[in-house]
């Protein structure tokens, strides 16, 4: 008597195996609806939302210090620490001191650049 696995056997085979299943009709999945873009337009805007939120959280020592330096309340950004409300921006601290030039001179976009250097190496 020839060798039979154990597999064969059991009544299985892959002749049968094949057999059943091109007798099956093959099931298709239900094509996905197109994403709409509204709902592109929503999930960027969740996205951005959170990284300025969490710029804004990474900006709060330093917004302190600005406020400080402004003589405003330092402590008033921590109702709302993902929201830019209540801060001084650099640009305004810098034109109370009068470093501040105007943006369309080219003294003024020097100015720019100096302010934003350290942001930069960071």
């Amino acid at each position: 008597m020839a060798y039979q696995s154990p597999w064969a056997q059991l009544g299985y085979s892959a002749a049968r195996n094949a057999a059943r299943r091109s007798s099956r009709p093959r099931q298709t999945r239900p094509e996905p609806e197109p994403i709409q873009p509204e709902e592109t337009r929503s999930i960027l805007q969740r996205g951005v939302g959170a990284l300025v939120g969490l710029g804004n959280v990474l900006d709060l020592p330093v917004s302190m210090v600005r406020d400080t330096l402004a003589g405003e309340n330092p402590f008033d950004q921590w109702r709302t620490p993902t929201r830019s409300d209540n801060r001084v921006q650099m640009n305004e601290l810098m034109k109370d001191y009068g470093l501040a030039f105007d943006d369309r001179t080219k003294a003024g976009r020097w100015g720019i650049l100096l302010r934003r250097l350290p942001r930069m190496w960071l």
